[in-house]
């Protein structure tokens, strides 16, 4: 009986408990690879929100140098041919080290220019500079008239091109100035000659130090030209990268990161073997644990029967000497025994 209670427990706890956890765990082993894809998936969009921060840090920067731009522009607008825009101009410029020039378009022949060092062989000339933002007012004059109607809803989009002069790389952002009073029968454009390599180190990159500690490889390359980088965390940045986003606000530049001295797919392999792991780890112990008590409760079982046993035979052992004291006794009491001897043995046993 007591063995039918005893296996009814072990089926107990194994039911209760080894069940459920050795299921689980062959559950985790069969949706292995959706496990590793999952945890793929967690990284990637960590990677893509870190792209997505710089690309949001970036666009912040342009959009408040065009506000200013702006508000200096509106404010001197009955004042522009005195050009009261100049020392403005020539104040952004000097503190924005990605700008190699600021311009304000007013007319097609009429521009007020400032460029960061004039001098530089490296910084086209004036003339140079009209012609080219001329040229692309021309073939963009359809975007120009979208970007327009966008302003006055509120969303300054830029218009961006690529130019590359002297052997740097530009990109022209033109964007119109919206506002009542501002020449009205002739849209004012506002014009940023960025420098792509300064705006990648200076601006790119400041925002990317701040948001890593050198777990990831981060780099910023140059579309136009193949497999040349303007900035990198590596010395010697390889493909692939494990994510890519275009720079909202410069067509050339494409961002791309990954991780430090591995990859997504061996992260998530390695957290998924991790985890496997010590579920098989947990079984293990639970099995273990599960003889040891199986082992030490039989054993105490044993040892209660075992008890049980030896109590019942001494009881039994002690019963019958004091059964047949009493038996004796009671002869004696009633004095059915006339033989002396038999009196004397009797009484020898009693006591």
């Amino acid at each position: 009986m007591q063995k039918k209670a005893f296996n009814r427990l072990v089926l107990v706890i194994i039911l209760a408990l080894f069940v459920p956890i050795l299921t689980y765990t062959i559950y985790q082993f069969v949706q292995n690879d959706e496990n590793e894809q999952l945890i793929k998936s967690i990284y990637n969009r960590q990677l893509e929100s870190i792209l997505f921060s710089v690309n949001q840090y970036c666009w912040d920067n342009f959009s408040n140098w065009q506000a200013e731009m702006t508000a200096f522009a509106v404010t001197d607008v009955e004042n522009f041919i005195q050009l009261h825009y100049q020392p403005k101009i020539n104040a952004l410029v000097q503190k924005q080290e990605a700008l190699a020039g600021v311009f304000l378009r007013l007319s097609e022949n009429y521009y007020v220019i400032s460029f960061e060092d004039s001098a530089s062989s490296t910084i086209p000339k004036r003339r140079i500079l009209i012609h080219e933002v001329n040229a692309i007012a021309a073939e963009s004059a359809e975007l120009l008239t979208r970007s327009i109607q966008l302003a006055k809803e509120g969303y300054i989009k830029p218009l961006a091109r690529y130019w590359r002069y002297a052997g740097i790389d530009f990109t022209i952002l033109l964007f119109p100035i919206v506002n009542e009073t501002l020449l009205p029968d002739s849209p004012v454009y506002g014009g940023l000659l960025i420098d792509n390599l300064k705006f990648s180190n200076e601006i790119v990159a400041r925002r990317f130090l701040s948001m890593t500690e050198g777990e990831f490889i981060f780099a910023v390359k140059k579309k136009s030209l193949g497999s040349s980088y303007y900035y990198s965390t590596a010395e010697n940045p390889t493909e692939p990268f494990e994510v890519s986003a275009d720079l909202w606000i410069l067509p050339d530049i494409e961002l791309k990161i990954k991780m430090a001295g591995t990859t997504l797919d061996g992260i998530s392999r390695a957290r998924s073997r991790k985890n496997l792991l010590l579920l098989v780890v947990v079984n293990i112990v639970f099995i273990y644990g599960l003889v040891y008590v199986v082992r030490n409760v039989a054993k105490e079982m044993e040892i209660a029967k075992i008890r049980n046993n030896l109590i019942a035979n001494v009881s039994h052992e002690i019963r019958t000497p004091v059964s047949l004291i009493r038996m004796y006794a009671e002869t004696l009491e009633m004095d059915r025994i006339k033989d002396d001897g038999k009196k004397r043995k009797y009484y020898k046993i009693i006591l």
